[in-house]
């Protein structure tokens, strides 16, 4: 089920779906919003000093450490082309996210992005680390939900 505002000319829509969430349009006669997108949530990068910290525990110490409810900053390297000269420019963006399962005795994780995308990853791994630091807050954890991340 859906509900959907009556817009006015150029006006934008606002519907809410079934799960309460709201999205956005236009009017066609107006261009100014974006359609039904969900948008990246990228995030501060974690400090020197934490990336040290993590660089230096050995990996069997991270597996023994991880449990769900974390949050976790992931690496992503960017790729686009530059406007005026037209070399390709690395960027590297870090998007927020929640360690949602464990398996393989912490080998593998089930990560949730703040926008709604999940993945299983590899752990330990250089791209993601720990860190609530301008990422909203861990959550209580314990462990696997059974490990049905393999």
């Amino acid at each position: 089920l859906s509900t959907t505002t009556a817009p006015t000319t150029g006006a934008p829509t606002t519907t809410t779906d079934t799960t309460g969430e709201e999205n956005t349009t236009t009017n066609p006669t107006t261009n100014t919003l974006k359609p039904n997108r969900k948008t990246s949530k990228t995030v501060e990068p974690p400090t020197p000093t934490i990336l040290q910290h993590i660089q230096q525990l050995p990996p069997k110490k991270q597996r023994r450490s991880i449990h769900t409810n974390l949050r976790v900053k992931v690496r992503f390297v960017k790729k686009s082309k530059d406007a005026t000269s037209g070399k390709l420019i690395r960027k590297l963006k870090w998007y927020g996210g929640v360690i949602v399962d464990i398996g393989n005795k912490g080998r593998k994780i089930q990560i949730e992005y703040d926008d709604g995308t999940s993945e299983v990853a590899d752990f330990p791994d250089r791209d993601i680390v720990v860190d609530d630091v301008g990422n909203g807050v861990h959550g209580f954890g314990g462990g696997s939900l059974g490990g049905a991340v393999r």
